[in-house]
This record gives C-alpha cells, structure tokens and sequence, in this order.
C-alpha cells in the first residue's frame, strides 16, 4: 500500500512513540513561537506543564530532550525555539519508563523507621542518579552526534583531561556521603553511576533480596547530587558558566495512582512531595520542568518533610496549555484553529500528500450551514413540528410558508411569539422579521436546531471545519482523533475509487458534510466511552455526566420560548461552593480529567455575587445531542441541585443497564422529565 494511502491521523497518540527523526515533519512549532508562556520552557524557572491528556505537553517536553535537537541538526532545519534561548542542556527522567513509580510495590525494610519516612527518600536517591547519569547522557549525544557542531555551538569541551578533571570534583563532593570516594576518572564515574541505578533496578524487579548496606549508608538528599553535577561541570569547563540546564521530570501525575496498587495510603503523595522538594529549594543552577495532567498537580504542592506549600510565581511558574488553548469569552479570535491547521498540514505533507497547504479547508470545507441543517431535520413540516395555533390568527399564512420553505425561520418566529405574546387579532409583521434582530437570532439558532431535530426524531448533524474547531475544545488529541474517524469514514465511503486509481498520486479527499456528520457522532461517542477508562472515581464521573446530559437536554427541549439557550451549562455561588468540601472536589476532579470544562462567571443576579459556570468537555455534544457554543447564561442552581444530581446518577445507575441511559437522545428527555431537576 502506498505511503499517502494510509490514514494519517491512525496514530493519535504520536508523541509518545514518534522516532525523533519523524518528529521533525510532524511537530507544530505553534505553541512556541505563537503563545508567549510556551517559551517559559527555554528560560530559567522551574516551570510546570500542565494539561489533559493529548493537550501537547509531551511534543514540548521532548525539545529539552538531546535526541531531538540532533534530529533537527540532521535534517538541517533550526530547532523551533527562538534563537536567542538554544543555548541549553536538557535532560531528566520519565518516572514511568524509569520504573521509579515501581518504589510503590516494594517495601525496603530499615530498623527503627517507618516506611512512609524511608521509602521517598530512597525514590529520591534514585532520581537523583538518574537524573545525573542522563545529564551526562545527554551531554554525550550532543558532543558525539552531527559532527560536534551542537557542542560547539553549546562551547562544550570534549577533551578527556576536562572530563577527568570533572569527575574529581563531583566525586569528592559531600552530597554522595562517600560512595564516589577515589574517582577520578570519568570512565569509572560513569560505571558507578550506572551500577547504582542497576542496583536499585534489580530489587524493584525482585531480583534482589534487599537493598545493599552500602547504598542504604549513602542516600542522598534529593536535588542536590543534580545541583553539584551541574556545578561541577561548569567548574571543570567542561560546560560555560552561561549555558543552563533544564531537567524534565515527566509523567508526575502517575504518582497520584500508586496507592491504588501499592496499599500503601498516602505513598504517592509522599512521592510528589519529595519532588516538591527539589523545587522548593530554589537552586538556581537548575531549573525543573514538571509534565502533568490536570489532576496530577495538587492545588496546594507541599515540600516533603517540612509541610511547606511551593509559592506559584516564587518557586515556580504555572503553563497551562488548556488554558491557552481553550477558546476565552468575548474574544472573536482564539490560538487553537491556527494550531490545529498546522497540525492537520504537516499530517498531511509527511505521509506524501502535495497539496498540504491549506488542506485543512479542502478536507472539511466549510460543512453545511444551519439552513443545511434544518432542511435535514425538517423533510416535511408537519403538525408533530410546526403548530399554527401558537400564533395569531393573522400569522398563520406567514408561518405555514416558512414551515415549508426555511423551517429554522418558522422555529423562531414561533419563540418569538412564545416570548412576545402578540394579540391575537395581530397582522403579521412585515420584514425585516423582529426576530431577525442579529444577536437575538444568533443566540437561539443552535437551540432552535436541537429542537427541530428532537421533534423529528432526528440526530443532530456536525460538519465543517469551525464545528470540528468547536469539538475540539482547544484539545489537539481530540482534534486530531475527530479527523481520524472522519478520513475513516471517508475511506470506507471510497474504498472502490480508491483501488481503481491504485497506483495514482491522491489528493487530500473532499469530505462530503453527511459523511463527516456520521464520523463525528463515532468520535464523540469515543470520547464518551473514554471517561471509565481513566483512573479516579470514573465510572462515577461517567455517571454524573450522563445525569447533566440528560437534564441539559431535558431543559432545552422543553423550553419552546427559547428563552435559555445557555442551558447547556450550569453556575454555582462560589460562597455555596466553599461549603461543601466534596462536591468542590468532584467537580474539580471531573475538570481536571477533561470531562467538564470551567470558568469563572460574571453574574447577571442583582446580588452580583461571583460565581463559577461549568459546561461538557465540547467534543461530548453529539454524543449527548446538544448545541456546542455557549451562549447567555448557564443554568443557575444550588448545591442541593448538584448534591441531587449525583444522586439521581446514582440511581439511575443502579435501575438501568448504562448503555440504556444514553443511547438514545429523545429516550433521555423521557428520564428527564421522569426524574426533574431539583430547584
């Protein structure tokens, strides 16, 4: 098969298998170039990433890494970071693949100490020789690869007496409490170094019967051994006082999960603080970037051993990339359709496509327009949709017609009478139509869509690049998974065309709008699916999701006024938030694994009291058969309201099997008004 015949949006979760040398087509330099807290990343502070999964931070992360700058070397392309802040070394450890997460299933037995006391520190002390050995990896494979240039771009020195004269001053410095005594060479650094990390690697493993004395003598505060290496390397010469070093620390979040399979309550928080530590230190010879998910990074990062809080802004700076990404209220313009655009085009231009630029617009078009739409939805106008006794007397021939020739037309003219109440003995208005008024209109057209699909007993219908931009929520894996089943759809459509021009170059397909709608109801129902497959309280979540579905739904469909368009969300008082410790963490917790989105909220009430406003993760929207946009004011409830529905969740959960509760969107409106929301 041909390379440009495979889909090339099959491997969503690119950046953690992606070979450097592809990396260099694939990743978008948009978030470094175009969003000013990207560059953070390149100057000195510790900085933590965050975002939910697929939001981006391991394709940043991996530009500290040596590996890829020498692919960019290779290829004879600019590493995408601003030239002025090149001049770094990475280096770090990814705490699962380092297997430093496995210090959870093993207990090291010390006379007269607890193992909640002993065990960070000796995951600590494995950092720490992790790390540095990786420094000194990384150091190598920018000196021994694309000639020296990068080293000598760096002003690395490469000479054995420097690297000797290194090793001796690292090797007498009290932090290793004596386990390099003698060294002076760096050959047997290097041998000591990797025999420690062997050592503690084979007792995770069970290969071992316990923790040699030796090392049990020589543990060592962590962050430290990091600091003195960089010091000593300076020092030495080996490195300019004026490069810094940069350490990742990848797949922090993991630690939350480990008392989930070790039994050990508290452990992993344990784990986190001794990482703190290393931060709240403030070193400034090393700078820490953290990659986490949302639900990984505490709202209050405390130091292990002392209790204190990290300060933001003080010990660390806070990137977050769904922030950055997330489309911001009132603003016409937002980063994401950019960042996606470039994405899709160096998708495309890597598996063979010529015709990348702008193949984004070509691909998904601009979709079908809400007339389109309501066409689908109304194939005829009959008296289950279109009731002539809602409106005057005198406005019956006027609403009929629309009925028939622009169906999305009649639905709001009947709103507006539903609001306006009009005397009976009326004449119709003549145009322009009160309820043409722009803002009007605008707020309710995708609610008037809902209702006439719901009528008709049809789905809801997604096409077109601004709904795929709106799906997505900022969120580039969830971009990138929706052009997957799309580009699917399309090739199953296809496949007789495509095997009789086997053999010719293909252009980036057309996708017909009915064809990206199917796909993006597979999507969404994926992404559904996906909430129980995280760790936490899933299936919980999946529940309480399920409830604001329904009741969504169910609040919509019923409000024949359209007077709240924005009841595909809901608002909280703060003040109320605050006195109810469990539900402020529920809604976090379903926040921070990307199943609710939130946003503070600017009060309409006359109390202006501030409030907080939540909605569904965008790309949930067709699973649940709702409007995306968010538009005038959420549903306003009470914690009681909340409380209610959790247990109405719950309830539900335990009365129907869980696929009977979503499948069908006209189905939901019937719990709804079986079990009504509480006011």
């Amino acid at each position: 098969m041909k390379r440009h015949r495979i889909n090339p949006f099959n491997e969503t979760f690119v950046a953690e298998t992606i070979p450097p040398e592809q990396f260099v087509s694939l990743f978008s330099p948009f978030l470094v170039k175009d969003i000013p807290d990207g560059l953070a990343l390149f100057q000195p502070g510790n900085v933590i990433l965050k975002g939910v999964q697929g939001s981006g931070k391991t394709m940043l992360l991996n530009l500290l890494k040596p590996e890829y700058r020498v692919a960019y070397c290779q290829a004879g392309k600019d590493l995408p970071i601003p030239e002025q802040l090149r001049s770094f070394i990475g280096a770090g450890i990814n705490l699962t693949r380092s297997v430093a997460i496995d210090f959870g299933q093993r207990v090291i037995e010390l006379d007269h100490f607890d193992d909640m006391e002993t065990l960070p520190i000796f995951f600590g002390d494995f950092i720490n020789y992790w790390i540095v050995e990786d420094i000194l990896t990384s150091i190598d494979k920018l000196t021994s690869e694309c000639d020296g240039a990068i080293a000598q771009e760096l002003g690395i020195r490469r000479d054995e007496k420097s690297w000797n004269q290194f090793a001796t001053l690292l090797a007498r410095d009290r932090c290793w409490f004596g386990y390099l005594n003698g060294i002076k060479k760096f050959s047997k650094l290097r041998m000591k170094l990797r025999g420690r990390i062997s050592t503690y690697r084979a007792f995770l493993n069970y290969n071992l019967p316990s923790i040699p004395n030796e090392i049990r003598r020589t543990k060592t505060p962590i962050g430290e051994p990091v600091s003195q290496t960089v010091q000593a390397l300076w020092d030495s010469g080996v490195v300019p006082h004026s490069v810094p070093f940069f350490i990742r620390i990848d797949q922090y979040e993991e630690l939350t999960n480990l008392e989930d399979w070790s039994g050990k309550q508290q452990l992993g928080l344990r784990y986190l603080e001794m990482i703190n530590k290393a931060l709240g230190t403030r070193d400034p010879r090393v700078s820490y970037r953290i990659g986490t998910r949302r639900y990984g990074w505490p709202e209050r990062p405390i130091i292990f051993g002392i209790s204190s809080v990290l300060e933001l802004e003080r010990d660390y700076k806070l990137v977050d990339i769904d922030a950055i990404l997330r489309r911001k209220e009132l603003r016409r313009t937002w980063a994401f359709p950019g960042f996606a655009a470039d994405v899709f085009e160096r998708r495309i231009r890597h598996y063979g496509y010529d015709d990348a630029d702008e193949s984004l617009n070509r691909f998904l078009s601009r979709g079908l327009s809400v007339r389109q739409k309501a066409d689908i939805y109304v194939r005829e106008p009959t008296d289950r949709v279109f009731d002539s006794d809602i409106v005057p007397r005198g406005w019956a021939t006027l609403y009929n017609k629309l009925a028939k020739e622009d169906p999305l037309d009649a639905k709001l003219m009947e709103a507006w009478v539903l609001q306006n109440k009009p005397a009976k003995t009326s004449s119709a208005p003549r145009q322009p139509y009160p309820w043409h008024r722009t803002w009007w209109r605008k707020e309710r057209i995708q609610h008037a869509l809902m209702q006439l699909a719901s009528a008709n007993r049809q789905r809801m219908v997604w096409a077109g690049k601004d709904d795929v931009t709106a799906l997505s929520g900022g969120n580039i894996l969830i971009f990138v998974s929706i052009c997957q089943h799309i580009w699917s759809t399309w090739a199953s459509s296809n496949r007789d065309q495509l095997e009789a021009s086997e053999g010719e170059e293909v252009a980036t397909p057309e996708v017909d709008g009915h064809l990206q709608a199917v796909a993006i109801q597979e999507a969404s129902s994926h992404w559904y699916k996906k909430i129980k497959e995280r760790t936490g309280r899933s299936k919980q979540r999946q529940r309480f999701i399920d409830q604001l579905g329904r009741v969504f739904r169910g609040e919509m469909i019923q409000d024949r006024k359209l007077s709240y368009p924005g009841h595909n969300g809901f608002s909280l008082r703060l003040e109320d938030l605050g006195s109810d410790e469990a539900i402020l963490q529920f809604l976090n917790e379903c926040v921070n694994y990307g199943d609710l989105y939130d946003a503070p909220h600017t009060t309409k009430t006359k109390d202006r009291r501030p409030r907080k406003k939540w909605y569904l993760n965008p790309v949930l929207s067709p699973h649940f058969q709702l409007p995306v946009s968010h538009v005038k004011e959420p549903m306003y409830v009470t914690l009681s309201t909340v409380r209610k529905w959790l247990q109405d969740a719950e309830r539900l959960a335990e009365d129907l099997d869980e696929n009977e509760i979503v499948s069908d969107p006209n189905a939901q409106l019937e719990l709804f008004r079986e079990t009504p929301i509480a006011r």
